[in-house]
């Protein structure tokens, strides 16, 4: 087990028996126990109740975002703590050392791949984030319930080590007589991408979604377009929607 999981493992036990939901800070430790209220995806139809929960601190009140790879976009002044899902009670609680932050966020991620199922291991991938908490370290603040319902899910953040830029790098109509395959170079593994299609180039932007959303380890991945019907003229690559998976 890491360090950080031993962390909020211990953290955990410690706020189950301490009971209560609030966002206490003692010295320089910060207690954060509450039950998200969190709705569903920007879907609108999928339950999120099973995601991961990004426990965040900023030295100011703004916190610059999260990356598609789970990480800070500005380490200098912001720190994820650690990722937690609900506990079998519904909630989050954790303890964790303030380290110089005066502003706490959580936000609840979108790690969703081509199954449409939550990351089972500690994120990696995260499509979106959405805020579920704001709270300034100097206000002791009632956290019974955390009602994010209200607020929209984004996009995480383009990942720092990103040097190279997706493309369509070839269409093959030919080997498949069912299907055109679409070779894309040049992914990221912490992206998801897709590819939409449309029988009029002004609207591929919006054109229906061809395949499963898709990564890859290597840079290149595939995605398989069926021949049928008249959507299979025009294409683009995109990032995998956050309201459609």
């Amino acid at each position: 087990m890491s360090k950080i999981a031993e962390k909020f493992v211990l953290a955990i036990a410690l706020a189950a028996m301490a009971g209560g939901s609030a966002l206490a800070v003692e010295a320089n430790c910060v207690r954060l126990s509450f039950k998200p209220v969190a709705g569903t995806y920007l879907d609108g139809t999928t339950d999120a109740s099973a995601e991961w929960y990004a426990v965040c601190g900023s030295k100011d009140a703004v916190f610059a975002g999260i990356t598609a790879d789970c990480k800070a976009v500005d380490p200098v002044d912001d720190k994820i703590y650690g990722c937690l899902k609900a506990n079998n009670l519904g909630r989050i609680t954790c303890t964790f050392d303030q380290d110089g932050r005066s502003h706490f966020f959580v936000f609840l991620l979108d790690t969703r791949g081509a199954t449409g199922a939550a990351s089972a291991a500690y994120p990696t991938v995260v499509n979106g984030v959405k805020e579920v908490v704001d709270v300034e370290s100097s206000a002791v603040a009632s956290l019974a319930f955390a009602d994010a319902t209200a607020n929209a899910f984004g996009f995480s953040a383009i990942p720092s080590d990103l040097t190279t830029e997706a493309r369509i790098a070839g269409i093959d109509a030919s080997s498949d007589p069912e299907n055109i395959i679409i070779t894309v170079e040049g992914v990221h593994k912490a992206l998801q991408y897709n590819v939409r299609t449309d029988s009029d180039a002004g609207k591929v932007a919006e054109g229906g979604l061809a395949d499963t959303p898709k990564t890859s380890e290597t840079g290149t991945v595939q995605f398989t377009v069926p021949k049928t019907g008249d959507r299979a003229q025009f294409f683009r690559l995109v990032r995998q929607p956050l309201d459609n998976k």
